[in-house]
């Protein structure tokens, strides 16, 4: 163990800190630091003080302050100016706390959306759709991401389309990016979220006339993927099932895309469909 004396070489300073050599040459060339060199040997030599301004580095570097910064703070800074830096890098450390809090909200919902992808990719299934929330593409696409910013931090607003299923069926034949570009410059271009956190009730979806929402009603879903080259988007499986089970088609197709990806030249989309239906004797 380095014992307490008046100057050590860089070797010792490192081994009494336990860090290496090279991270205080870095502080060095940064001019944080400014130790005695001997001019015959070239070696720098540390004292105390030194040792105690690179223990100070390292504390406040554990608390995300730039390096710049303490150069500041070790070597110029009175101790009003240091509680000020202080004061003023906490107010930082709250605002990047906030949208960290924020991204991983988001990250949560899009972790739930692909886990429900994985576990329901293919199925078909009849049931009640969620309350969506949703705001037309009739501008830039970020401006109305701006609008859901305002309603929500929980999730990741998705891009949607809606078409009529004679218009769709019209267009089966196609492959799947030829459709896309049919489909996604019309006017039915949407970004939608799901209400899961009761934003129509709070009044909020009102009060942002850029905003609309869908009801509750029921609906065939299906989650699917589906390679851009390779394939064609098709609604006869659910269009088959509606027969099948004496429903009728009572609304225009949504599709959510839900994520995309390109793996070994392949560029696949993950969309989710929801078909409004109503059993045929109503």
């Amino acid at each position: 163990m380095v014992k307490i004396k008046d100057e050590y070489k860089i070797s010792e300073a490192a081994e009494f800190l336990g860090i290496s050599a090279d991270t205080i040459r870095y502080y060095d060339n940064q001019k944080i630091l400014c130790p005695r060199k001997d001019e015959a040997t070239n070696y720098r030599y540390y004292t105390w003080g030194d040792l105690l301004s690179i223990e100070e580095i390292l504390r406040l570097k554990r608390i995300s302050f730039p390096l710049q910064q303490i150069g500041h703070i070790v070597n110029e800074y009175t101790l009003d100016e240091v509680l000020d830096a202080f004061q003023k890098h906490e107010q930082d450390l709250e605002k990047q706390l906030d949208e960290l809090t924020k991204a991983r909200r988001m990250l949560r919902h899009y972790i739930r959306t692909y886990e429900e992808f994985l576990r329901n990719e293919g199925q078909i299934r009849v049931e009640m759709s969620p309350v969506f929330i949703c705001g037309k593409v009739d501008r830039e696409v970020n401006r109305v991401f701006e609008d859901f910013q305002k309603l929500t931090s929980h999730q990741i607003p998705m891009f949607t389309v809606f078409a009529p299923v004679e218009d769709v069926q019209d267009h089966e034949e196609l492959p799947y990016h030829e459709y896309l570009d049919k489909v996604r410059n019309r006017e039915e271009s949407y970004i939608t979220i799901v209400d899961e956190e009761g934003l129509v009730e709070s009044g909020l979806v009102v009060e942002n006339s850029e905003i609309e929402m869908i009801p509750p009603q029921l609906c065939i879903h299906l989650m699917r993927k589906v390679a851009y080259k390779e394939e064609r988007f098709s609604t006869m499986e659910i269009l088959s099932y509606a027969r099948e089970h004496d429903l009728k088609v009572a609304g225009k197709i949504m599709v959510r895309f839900l994520g995309h990806s390109k793996r070994k030249g392949s560029e696949e989309d993950y969309y989710e469909m929801y078909l409004p239906v109503k059993k045929k004797q109503e």
